[in-house]
């Protein structure tokens, strides 16, 4: 009866200490799951950062060419205006001399 009492004890002890490592085995698995949840969420949130600084920078990029553009037409129609300009200054000096003459 004794040893069978001990036998008892010593196969319930086992499973005891099978149970325990089969929890810690458990909880270190739901522990690793979520650090791997919680890294994959991190590195969406940083994909989801980096996507939005890259769109407004090409918006940016986008602005600055589109205010370029603008300063070279200003700057064309400037020279456009002084040609005419010079163009209408012969004129009358032509007109002038072309009525002096006559």
């Amino acid at each position: 009866m004794k040893i069978n009492k001990k036998m008892n004890r010593a196969e319930e002890l086992r499973k005891n200490l099978e149970l325990n490592k089969q929890n810690f085995l458990k909880k270190e698995k739901e522990n690793f799951l979520t650090a791997r949840k919680r890294v994959e969420m991190k590195r969406q949130q940083k994909d989801k950062i980096s996507e939005s600084i890259n769109k407004k920078m090409d918006e940016a990029e986008e602005r600055y060419k589109a205010h370029l553009h603008s300063i070279k037409d200003r700057a064309r129609n400037q020279i456009t205006k002084t040609h005419e300009i010079a163009f209408i200054t012969m004129l009358e000096t032509q007109t002038k001399k072309v009525m002096m003459d006559g």
